[in-house]
Order: C-alpha cells, then sequence, then structure tokens
C-alpha cells in the first residue's frame, strides 16, 4: 500500500540467484532483491527489503515485531484506533534504556 511504501519490508526468501533473492512479505506481494549489501541469503530467511534492495537479515521474531508494527500502522491509517496491549511485544517506548540500546545496536 501506499503508506508502507516508504518503510522497509520483512521478506521471507523463497528463491535465491547469484546477486539476488526472491521474497514475499506477510501479505503475499512478491519482490525480486539484490542481494549485494548481505551475501545471499538462505531459502526461508526474512530480510529488510526496501527500494528493490535486501538491506538486512531479521530473526524471524524482529520480522514478526516489524509485520505487527505495519499492520497497525495499516490499522491507524484506515481510522482504527489501537492500543498498546495490542502488540505481543514491548513498544520501545515501554522498554527500558538497555532494551532500548539493545534494538538500536548500541548493546
Amino acid at each position: 500500500s501506499e503508506l508502507i511504501m516508504c518503510l522497509g519490508i520483512p521478506f521471507q526468501i523463497t528463491s535465491v540467484e547469484a546477486g539476488f533473492a526472491q521474497g514475499q512479505d506477510n501479505v503475499g506481494h512478491t519482490e525480486r532483491l539484490n542481494t549485494a549489501l548481505i551475501g545471499d541469503p538462505q531459502v526461508g530467511q526474512w530480510v529488510l527489503g526496501f527500494l528493490g534492495n535486501a538491506l538486512e537479515i531479521l530473526s524471524p521474531e524482529r520480522a514478526d515485531e516489524m509485520n505487527e508494527a505495519h499492520a497497525a500502522l495499516r490499522k491507524v491509517y484506515e481510522g482504527v484506533s489501537i492500543a498498546a496491549d495490542d502488540f505481543s511485544f514491548n513498544l520501545p517506548s515501554q522498554m527500558a534504556s538497555d532494551q532500548i540500546k539493545t534494538l538500536t545496536g548500541q548493546g
């Protein structure tokens, strides 16, 4: 959707070829991703895709969190209210400073 197009999207890799991978997001959209920044991922791995590029390999847990956050953004965009307890993970506003440092790669 136009809302999500400016955000990185988690894609699960479905096939790999030299320098590229095919990925599918959690709503069924597929995309061919350039893998020059991450090397060749494995089928089944999650990657962060942005503008046709795979930017990083994601853990399945992180991909789930990002997919939940995107779903919440879609709800807000459609005028549906959401609450912090709608998420299965702690939002950054609910995290301790050491958790935020770990999340952002500083810890």
